[in-house]
């Protein structure tokens, strides 16, 4: 039916360090050292991904392998890694803004930003509302009798030029008038 995608094989897997209730506190360092870049301090989440092989099912075995592997190395009490420190440089924690006092509203701002919000909807509701219908029958009324209101072939409006014949016109343009 056509090409799979290439992200279709990836597999993501998160888990707490916290919510594995076999690791005591040591092991659950050990194993935030262990997993290295893929420990968020933040969230305390480990987060990896595989696309290793082409079925989603073997990412998934894989990666499931591989965190009972890091849990039992982590169980490990030969080595506890006490001579390496938690490295978290990777980490970029997001910033979160913190909006100052005077923006916050305060109950004597709300209270009067509803009594003006009342006041313009009782200005708008005494307002008369504009019937478009009843200003054209208006219109049509003050319309001379027989017109449609627009000028005819032969009307010309109050103050406006008369045209000239073109003959004229062209007489005028060879005298040199204007």
């Amino acid at each position: 039916m056509g090409e799979a995608h290439p992200a279709a094989k990836k597999i993501v897997v998160q888990f707490c360090t916290r919510d594995i209730p076999s690791l005591t506190e040591p092991q659950r360092i050990k194993l935030i050292k262990l997993v290295g870049v893929r420990y968020n301090p933040d969230t305390d989440v480990v987060k990896m991904s595989c696309e290793k092989f082409e079925e989603p099912a073997q990412n998934k075995r894989y990666l499931g392998g591989l965190v009972q592997k890091l849990i039992k190395e982590a169980q490990n009490e030969e080595d506890m890694f006490e001579d390496v420190p938690l490295d978290f440089r990777h980490h970029k924690p997001k910033k979160r803004l913190v909006y100052p006092e005077s923006w916050k509203l305060r109950e004597e701002n709300v209270r009067r930003l509803l009594e003006a919000r009342r006041e313009v909807k009782l200005l708008e509701e005494q307002k008369p509302v504009v019937n478009g219908a009843e200003i054209v029958q208006e219109y049509v009324r003050m319309l001379p009798v027989g017109g449609s209101g627009l000028l005819g072939q032969n009307e010309q409006p109050s103050g406006a030029r008369k045209s000239i014949p073109a003959a004229a016109m062209k007489k005028q343009r060879l005298a040199g008038v204007r």
